[in-house]
């Protein structure tokens, strides 16, 4: 029997790596949600203007290249 790239101890230590780094993520965030707060306000505008820029240069190039 052929033994594939992810072994059973792969996967293992895969999932086990992703819950403690999320788990580390979630509470490096939660110590530093206040300050986040105050440095980085509207930041949803420029997440706006990079999916119209996105939207744009996709229609575009469909217009343009017609691909």
């Amino acid at each position: 029997m052929e033994q594939g790239i992810f072994t059973e101890g792969r996967i293992i230590f895969t999932i086990c790596f992703v819950i403690v780094f999320a788990i580390v993520l979630f509470f490096a965030y939660r110590k530093d949600i206040v300050e986040l707060s105050k440095s980085y306000k509207n930041t949803w505008v420029v997440l706006v203007f990079v999916i119209a820029f996105l939207i744009l240069f996709f229609v575009l190039k469909r217009y343009f290249i017609g691909v």
